[in-house]
């Protein structure tokens, strides 16, 4: 849906939202989420170790900055002159800056047309290149899986989204006009099993489609792939400089340099070869999601620009797009974009640090990088490093460049050797690792474990997403690709070069938690099923999927609900922005409605989703409550809240991940929002152990099982030995350890068997500082059997101990409870 028309200052949507506008569907942010499908947000992370630059980087805060600025300046002229204006004026000032960065200012003639993204731009050079439907044109390219999977619909003419860049609704894979028609063919660049193919070969097949071609009097678009995904040139500027000169007159050219991992001096070249080039911003630039720019040479220009206008791009692109002397008028309409303008902007921020940076500096960092990339890789048997072969751009670039030096490192990853040998990850498993690298584990289920280094679980890095790259053994394989960016290039050369070993030491970190879950399982055991013990496997589940009957349980226990009703009621002050981290029914949610302005429930169990929505609607303030579907490890609101709901509680803090989540969220919100942080309900959790002596038959049957207990019955069976003593204390406003540990002592009251301990849970659901007292509500009792009983007599003092982590099983628990009897004095 196309957004509306800025007439007023107070039009104008925020830096963050205008970020994620002006391009198809992938560009928008995931339903319930802060990311986009490449894993970024519209806001600046700068603890995120960024290492994927072949597919996307989230906004620095310099480039965040300067978008902002320009945001600024819309504002300004906001009503005083139409959208249309503003950004034509706007993008013209972008145009020149970017051709004096790219160092090409004084070929006089260059045209500029931006898109939305360089699948926008391959549309836009192949209508141009056009072709009717007696002779369609043809274009070569290498595989989709090098260059990007919507690149061969968007050469042939066809919508490549559900969503067109201008925000209207489309059919994915439907011709986009009729009149212009192309033949798409592609050519392989790797084997099957992931290496690469020879020069010689995919040159060979390149030449053989282009003069079939000629010889049939059909035009050919041959693409030219510098770099793909995974590093390469394709075919060879050698190969398509031969077929230049054979075909003159029947062969446009088009530079794929989305990647953007080209000197000036390279792309100055292409240009004075009459070749057309794709760029964008969000690469190896680093600059946001999404930002195209096609270059075209003077003479191609000219030629092109004595064609009738494509009408197929009325839905990709505006008359501002374009620069002066396109016939763009009846087929484009002259509307503004500024998402895009401010995209570009917030790239040009950093081409101009990154032109700043000396190119001997710049190659020698490189070099250094490279070097210890590729020995990790070689050397770790948890990699296999994909070939690249040399960079090879003669005769059309003779001068050597840092673009020469690789900048993509792709790598497959292999299971720990068995007597099999060794095993590659298949997709899936390659798949579940990279979204693993994002995440904090250190307060995952798992992150204990032996072997795991918790400053590895700890980092949160990005990747290249995962090529595919044929199959290994049978099993089709993708690669990760570890990648530098001109920003790291930017960080590695400041002062005086001593970042350096600092950017590598980083890449180095990124490569050791990739071996941590490809070593450890660990990336099963998060999500897929651990292989491990039943402990884990009981421990990753109940976190996520207690059964929905539990919940409609909970909401008929008059006690519960009566005490977070009160606790909600004083905390949530009339206008408040409120979280829920693990919604349930949403019921608590909505209790925060009918006083707060807004309410996001977030809930991972589709089931919970669904039947949330459902309960809600029932309700007078369910309206004001937004559903999530989302994991609450990983969750942020798009804005700073008041309040933070999260009863994920279970007894003695078991089973359930609420500090496991308060954890992760705190810490992403103070990076996020900084502080001051939200309130907590509950804010503490008070615990207690207190010895038994608890009857386990079972009308003769003798079952030493778990118990739970109402906190408010008589229980016949249950014999106190002592009374109960608090071991720990959470509170939510300071750091939370997961970690309990305790020991202590008891004297016994009464002569004796202590065969079991219970654990009390108390919640501070509130503080009541004005009465000087607090809200709670004691969950239910735990009583674990004692593996050895104690036999005892009043005054009998006995030490009780155990360990164990919060959010942990029970039998995590109970395994580590000892009871020992002290020597009297």
């Amino acid at each position: 849906m196309r957004r509306k028309p800025v007439t007023s200052p107070g039009d104008i949507p925020s830096t963050e939202q205008l970020l994620v506008e002006g391009g198809d569907a992938r560009i928008a942010l995931e339903p319930d989420d802060v990311l986009n499908k490449y894993g970024c947000q519209p806001f600046p992370d700068p603890d995120l170790a960024a290492f994927g630059s072949s597919t996307a980087s989230v906004i620095s805060a310099e480039s965040f900055a300067a978008a902002d600025k320009l945001r600024h300046r819309i504002f300004l002229t906001a009503g005083a002159e139409s959208e249309a204006v503003t950004y034509t004026r706007e993008l013209n000032l972008i145009r020149q800056e970017l051709l004096r960065l790219c160092g090409v200012s004084d070929l006089a003639g260059i045209e500029v047309v931006f898109a939305s993204s360089g699948t926008d731009l391959h549309l836009i050079a192949a209508q141009l290149a056009g072709g009717t439907e007696s002779m369609p044109t043809l274009i070569v390219m290498v595989n989709a899986a090098e260059t990007g999977s919507y690149v061969p619909a968007a050469l042939a003419g066809r919508h490549f989204s559900s969503r067109a860049s201008l925000g209207e609704s489309v059919i994915e894979g439907a011709s986009i006009f009729s009149g212009s028609t192309v033949e798409v063919v592609t050519v392989p660049i790797r084997h099957d099993d992931g290496t690469p193919r020879a020069t010689t070969d995919v040159d060979a097949d390149f030449e053989s489609l282009v003069t079939g071609a000629a010889e049939m009097g059909r035009r050919v678009l041959l693409v030219l792939v510098d770099v793909s995904k995974t590093g390469l040139i394709a075919p060879s500027p050698a190969c398509v400089s031969r077929l230049q000169h054979r075909l003159p007159g029947t062969m446009d050219v088009l530079v794929d340099a989305c990647q953007f991992r080209i000197a000036p001096s390279t792309l100055l070249a292409y240009l004075k070869h009459d070749f057309m080039v794709a760029l964008t911003g969000s690469k190896f630039v680093t600059g946001p999601t999404f930002s195209g720019a096609l270059l075209i040479p003077p003479a191609v220009a000219l030629r092109l620009r004595k064609r009738p206008f494509p009408p197929a791009l009325g839905a990709y692109s505006t008359q501002g797009d374009w620069p002066q002397g396109w016939d763009t008028a009846g087929y484009l309409e002259n509307v503004a974009n500024f998402g895009l303008l401010l995209r570009w902007e917030a790239a040009l921020e950093e081409l101009r640090a990154f032109r700043s940076v000396p190119e001997s500096k710049a190659a020698g960092f490189l070099q250094a990088f490279a070097s210890a990339v590729q020995d990790r890789l070689t050397r770790d048997l948890a990699f296999e490093p994909l070939p690249v072969p040399e960079l090879d751009r003669h005769p059309l670039i003779e001068a050597s460049s840092w673009d020469d030096i690789p900048t993509i490192f792709p790598f497959l990853l292999f299971h720990p050797e068995t007597p099999d040998g060794k095993q590659p990850f298949n997709r899936e498993e390659t798949a579940q690792v990279y979204r693993l690298l994002q995440a904090d584990l250190s307060n995952h289920p798992g992150s204990g474990h032996a072997g795991i280094n918790n400053d590895s679980a700890r980092l949160r890095c990005q990747l290249g997403q995962p090529v595919a790259c044929g199959n290994r053994n049978g099993i089709l394989v993708s690669a990760l690709r570890l990648c530098v960016s001109s920003r790291l290039i930017v960080e590695a050369t400041s002062d005086g070069g001593r970042n350096t070993a600092i950017v590598i030491a980083r890449a180095m970190a990124a490569l050791d938690k990739i071996a941590m879950l490809v070593k450890n399982n660990y990336f099963k055991n998060i999500a897929i099923g651990s292989q491990g013990s039943e402990d884990e496997n009981e421990c990753h589940y109940l976190g996520q999927f207690i059964p929905l009957h539990y919940h409609h349980n909970m909401l008929m226990d008059e006690y519960r609900m009566g005490r977070f009703k009160a606790a909600i009621n004083h905390t949530v002050f009339e206008g408040a922005k409120v979280l829920e981290l693990g919604g349930g029914t949403g019921v608590l949610s909505c209790f925060a409605a009918s006083k707060a302005s807004k309410v996001w429930c977030v809930e991972f169990n589709p089931d919970l989703v669904a039947e949330s929505r459902r309960l809600l609607a029932h309700n007078p303030d369910g309206h004001k409550v937004k559903v999530i579907h989302a994991d609450a490890f990983h969750y942020l609101p798009p804005e700073p809240v008041d309040v933070v709901i999260c009863e994920m509680i279970h007894s003695a803090m078991l089973r359930e991940k609420q500090v496991a989540v308060i954890n992760a969220f705190k810490d992403r919100y103070q990076r996020r929002f900084g502080t001051p942080l939200p309130v907590f309900v509950p804010e503490a959790i008070i615990m207690a152990v207190q010895p038994l002596q608890q009857t386990y038959d079972f009308f003769g049957f003798h079952a030493p099982i778990v118990q739970f207990q109402s906190p408010h019955a008589i229980l016949p069976g249950t014999l106190e030995m002592a009374a109960p003593v608090v071991y720990s204390t959470l509170d939510f406003t300071l750091p939370t350890s997961p970690e309990i540990q305790w020991v202590g002592t008891f004297s016994m009251e009464r002569d004796g068997t202590v065969n079991a301990l219970r654990f009390v849970t108390k919640n501070i659901l509130a503080v009541v500082l004005e009465q000087d007292t607090t809200i709670d509500w004691l969950g239910g009792h735990l009583v674990l059997p004692l593996a050895e009983p104690l036999e005892v007599k009043a005054g009998d003092v006995i030490q009780i101990s155990f360990r164990y982590f919060a959010g942990g099983s029970l039998k995590s628990l109970e395994k580590n409870m000892r009871a020992t009897l002290l020597d009297s004095e």
